[in-house]
């Protein structure tokens, strides 16, 4: 339920401290929501990258290997330091 102004000015005291209460905590709530869900999502692109890029170098790896390069060389050629 949303409380408009004319509402809250009503409210006794005891009212406003108890709104201003659970404003405080709906809105660290909120927060807390907005933080975990940026942190779920940067985990979830860092994971996406680096399976896409173990991908990539597996296909490289397996041209190379297809086109007669020695297992040292696909390793030299794929290595990512």
């Amino acid at each position: 339920m949303t409380t408009n102004s004319a509402e809250i000015a009503n409210f006794t005291p005891e009212e406003k401290v108890k709104y201003e209460h659970d404003m405080t905590t709906e809105r660290d709530r909120r927060n807390q929501l907005a933080f975990s869900y940026d942190k779920g999502m940067e985990k979830g692109m860092e994971k996406g990258r680096k399976e896409g890029l173990e991908f990539a170098q597996a296909a490289i790896a397996k041209k190379l290997a297809e086109k007669g390069f020695s297992e040292e060389e696909i390793t030299e050629l794929t290595r990512l330091d």
